[in-house]
């Protein structure tokens, strides 16, 4: 299953760049922002905090923009005792395509979309070992590809900066669900335009 949702959003970039290629793109850099959000990894994870950064990157073709990110949570698991203490880390570096729905007469503007990010997981466990009696540490790590799907609105409070919500949610590994909101600093007016 996971197979078959890589190949079709693979191919909607694909179809998204060879439309583009007719029609005026506006590429550039077009804004700079932050974000905040609870992640809900679920797999025993405690829900956690996440944040990260943003760059508007401009249009392909209108009201199809482009975004590049990147994001951190940390959440972890504590046993009752000495023994299986765990926490799980992800830095990701996302691209992502928004499709801004225009909604006459409002300034909310509500998208969806979706994009491929690189996720760097990390995985420390904290084990008890009895010989020594001391807590003894352990870890891993992995990079990997994986998809995310999203939607939410924006809406601008100034002429040069917008506030959105979103909820976002991602496919691969270990999926997670997560629900930020933050602002967006743009070059122009608010909304890249």
């Amino acid at each position: 299953m996971k197979t078959i949702v890589r190949i079709f959003v693979l191919a909607f970039f694909v179809v998204s760049f060879v439309v583009s290629g007719g029609m005026a793109a506006d590429i550039g850099f077009k804004g700079v922002g932050a974000r905040l959000g609870l992640v809900m990894p679920g797999n025993s994870l405690d829900n956690t905090i996440g944040f990260g950064a943003h760059i508007d990157l401009g249009t392909i073709i209108p009201n199809l923009k482009i975004e590049g990110s990147i994001e951190y949570w940390s959440a972890g698991w504590k046993h009752a005792g000495f023994s299986d203490d765990w926490s799980y880390g992800d830095i990701a570096f996302l691209g992502t395509t928004k499709y801004m729905f225009p909604l006459a007469g409002s300034p909310i503007s509500p998208y969806a979309g979706g994009g491929l990010g690189l996720h760097h997981f990390s995985y420390d466990t904290w084990d008890f070992n009895p010989q020594t009696m001391q807590l003894e540490k352990g870890s891993e790590s992995s990079n990997e590809l994986e998809f995310h799907f999203l939607g939410g609105a924006e809406y601008p409070i100034s002429p040069q900066i917008a506030a959105f919500g979103e909820a976002k949610y991602v496919v691969g590994d270990l999926d997670y669900f997560g629900i930020y909101g933050g602002i967006t600093y743009y070059l122009g007016t608010s909304g890249g335009e």
